[in-house]
């Protein structure tokens, strides 16, 4: 993800939050060789956002993810012995007053098919703007069939994640999201692999906020 596209969604935090204090999600834009679109113009992906009705602090940011798939048995051009897919989301989350990020979390599940002599590979990472919150790989050797395998992936801040989620400033916005790779390597474009997300097509964030502590509103 460029750097201007990081400015442009801080911008519209700050913008949008002049206007209406009570907002929470302000932007949000999905980018990569199988994924496009954003607020302002959607593509294939779509975005809802839901407040817990029992936990104000507790937010979800669902996005319909059916477009984004990797099917690798059609070949770009003849000399390609591999193929991928890759797909960015970010989103802008401007805290209400006197509240702050305390953590986030992306949950969803995968389908995945390959024939055997195909090394299939999924990738992804949990991402703020000040760094990976954590990384999580699967691996699908080349000696193993594999028939609509469901993966369930839940990604949570690690050590380091939590450290960075724990810096987060009172009031202030964040850009959050993930990014996901499907790829695989073969020796002939006869073989077959696919991974698609599962049934529900969903990639489901959930967002976390805290109220402020008074030594973190010290200086405002």
């Amino acid at each position: 993800m460029s750097k201007w596209v990081y400015l442009l969604l801080l911008a519209s935090c700050s913008l949008f939050a002049g206007a209406q204090e009570t907002a929470v999600i302000t932007d949000w834009i999905a980018m990569g060789s199988g994924c496009r679109g954003r607020a302002s113009d959607l593509g294939d992906l779509r975005m809802n956002v839901q407040q817990d009705s029992k936990n104000p602090l507790r937010w979800e940011v669902n996005f319909n993810m059916g477009s984004y798939s990797l099917s690798g048995d059609k070949p770009i051009r003849s000399t390609n012995q591999s193929f991928a897919r890759e797909c960015s989301l970010r989103f802008a989350v401007k805290p209400p007053p006197l509240t702050r990020i305390k953590s986030v979390e992306a949950k969803t599940s995968l389908k995945v098919s390959k024939d055997k002599n195909v090394k299939a590979q999924i990738h992804s990472r949990l991402f703020s703007v000040q760094g990976s919150l954590v990384d999580w790989e699967r691996v699908f050797d080349a000696d193993t069939t594999v028939k609509d395998e469901t993966i369930d992936m839940h990604l949570l801040p690690n050590a380091v994640g939590k450290k960075i989620l724990s810096e987060s400033i009172c009031g202030a916005p964040k850009i959050l999201g993930a990014d996901f790779s499907f790829e695989n390597h073969r020796t002939s474009f006869k073989d077959k692999v696919q991974i698609k997300h599962g049934a529900s097509y969903g990639l489901n964030f959930i967002v976390y906020l805290e109220n402020c502590k008074a030594a973190d509103l010290k200086g405002k």
